[in-house]
């Protein structure tokens, strides 16, 4: 990541972190200095505020909301697991940072294994999400609706978790 006048500014920096810490500030963590190496440190070791996650808080609500409303129409697959692999993705994210933990790709599909979906399934899963994501026909699946009742469940724990984690933070 380069903070240069025509990639962005310490402002602009700031403000990206203010407004969405959940997806900025595992950037900064990976990423690599290839100079400015304090400036980015800096940045590294930042925590999300109580402010910063209040609009995550909101909308991670109102998608739960509308996500259940698809599962009560028992929607398509497809248009259920998209925002809820989404919605957990984000979530996972937040709760590593909250915690200051490095997050992986493995820790987020332990989060699929705990709730009792199989490697098959997970993958069945991402493999959904990744097609809805670039637009392409979803493959065929074994999942049920009753799965995506569990990973609504998944989704809402963790978010309870979070939002507990949240309610703590000055």
């Amino acid at each position: 990541m380069f903070l240069t006048a025509s990639h962005g500014t310490v402002e602009q920096l700031e403000n990206a972190i203010e407004v969405n810490p959940s997806f900025i500030l595992p950037v900064l963590r990976e990423s690599r200095p290839i100079f400015n190496g304090d400036l980015l440190e800096k940045y590294r070791n930042a925590r999300p505020s109580k402010k910063s996650l209040e609009k995550f808080i909101e909308t991670t609500e109102s998608s739960l909301a509308i996500t259940q409303r698809l599962l009560e129409l028992q929607s398509e697959l497809p248009s259920i697991i998209y925002p809820l692999i989404l919605r957990l993705r984000a979530v996972y994210l937040t709760e590593a940072l909250l915690d200051g933990k490095e997050h992986s790709t493995m820790g987020f599909m332990e989060l699929l294994f705990k709730a009792g979906f199989s490697r098959k399934q997970a993958s069945e899963l991402i493999a959904v999400f990744r097609c809805v994501r670039g637009s392409k026909p979803a493959p065929k699946t074994t999942l049920s609706h009753q799965d995506m009742i569990r990973l609504f469940d998944v989704v809402e724990d963790s978010y309870q978790r979070v939002g507990g984690k949240w309610e703590k933070l000055a």
